[in-house]
């Protein structure tokens, strides 16, 4: 596990929970709830930032053998060539 994401899963429920806290009861100064609101975004994008990372580390095809994704595709279109009808007559 990487240090970012011990980060963001400790300090997303605590900071949302400060916001929380701070939000409601007796009146403070307006910064501290914002300050909390704009953490929560942050680590939220921390958050969905290493959600896309595991996807496209699960689709990760970097280590394939070159040609291996693009021969299926020239064979199809090789054969698709040979088979395409026209409606004109080729001289």
């Amino acid at each position: 596990m990487t240090s970012q994401r011990i980060i963001f899963m400790i300090s997303l429920p605590l900071v949302g929970l400060a916001y929380t806290v701070s939000s409601a009861g007796k009146p403070r100064p307006y910064m501290i709830p914002i300050v909390f609101a704009g953490a929560v975004g942050f680590f939220s994008i921390l958050a969905i930032t290493e959600c896309h990372g595991l996807v496209m580390g699960t689709y990760d095809t970097c280590d394939l053998q070159p040609g291996v994704n693009s021969r299926h595709q020239l064979q199809n279109m090789a054969a698709d060539v040979r088979r395409r009808r026209t409606n004109y007559v080729e001289r």
